[in-house]
Parts: C-alpha cells; sequence; structure tokens
C-alpha cells in the first residue's frame, strides 16, 4: 500500500492553531464526501450492529466536532442555526 504524506496548513483567516484544526476538520470531511459519494440513503440507514447506522455514527461524528469547536475552542453558546441541526444532541452525547 503507497503511504502518502499528510501536509496540515492554517486555513487563512484564523489564529494559526485553530486554522490547522479546521484544516483538520475540513479534510476529514472532503473524505467523507467522497467516500461516501453514491452510497443509497437505505445503506446509510441499515444497521451494522443492533443500534448503529452509518448515518447515525456520521451524526454523532458532527455532533461531538460541533460541541467541541463551540464547548472547548469557541467557550461559548452554540449559535441557535447550528444546534437547531442536531435535535437529538443532548441524547447522543451522552451515549456511550
Amino acid at each position: 500500500m503507497e503511504r502518502r504524506a499528510l501536509l496540515v496548513s492554517a486555513l487563512p483567516g484564523y489564529e494559526v492553531e485553530i486554522g490547522r484544526w479546521l484544516w483538520c476538520l475540513e479534510d476529514v470531511r472532503r473524505t467523507l464526501i467522497s467516500e461516501l459519494a453514491g452510497i443509497s440513503q437505505n445503506i446509510l440507514d441499515s444497521k451494522i450492529d443492533e443500534r448503529q447506522t452509518i448515518s447515525s455514527m456520521l451524526y454523532h461524528i458532527a455532533l461531538i466536532e460541533a460541541d467541541w469547536l463551540y464547548e472547548e475552542v469557541l467557550v461559548t453558546e452554540w449559535d441557535p442555526e447550528i444546534s437547531a441541526l442536531f435535535p437529538l444532541g443532548a441524547e447522543l452525547k451522552m451515549a456511550p
């Protein structure tokens, strides 16, 4: 298997450390979009074990990343528009 080099650089317009982490989040987002292209909603919603689907795992990842951004980085209340995207937020953050 060929090994790729990953060069992390800060997104412009942000403090360097924040810009680097935002770049990493964008890189993961690009990878997920690329890998999920063409996958049907039926597959995304099929259970991969007794309780998880690909969709529920993606939702959980997005929720945790948004929570990290607001709680750890920005140290502020969630933007109401972003919060509205996670109607199941509190329940999923507590799930093991």
